[in-house]
């Protein structure tokens, strides 16, 4: 595959390895990082994430009630609001 922005060649599997080392890097400082302003992976300002088509959250929303509470919210099985990001 050529990138059109430098003129190189890279093998079609070099792309999906790039996404998956954003992802794992993602999902670490979501996981980990306290602070937005440190995460390397998102344009934290811009950030929005969200599952299949539902509220948007952003990068504050997950340091403060952690990536599982938003997307679990609370159910018969799990109690989103009695969970802390640290305990998520």
């Amino acid at each position: 595959m050529r990138s059109p922005t430098i003129g190189l060649t890279f093998p079609a599997c070099a792309h999906a390895r790039k996404v998956n080392k954003l992802v794992r890097t993602f999902e670490m400082e979501a996981s980990f990082k306290t602070n937005p302003q440190q995460w390397l992976s998102v344009v934290v300002d811009k950030f929005r994430m969200s599952t299949n088509g539902g509220k948007e959250y952003t990068a504050q929303d997950i340091v403060e009630q952690g990536t599982y509470n938003l997307f679990l919210e609370n159910s018969d099985q799990y109690h989103a609001s009695d969970e802390t990001f640290e305990s998520s």
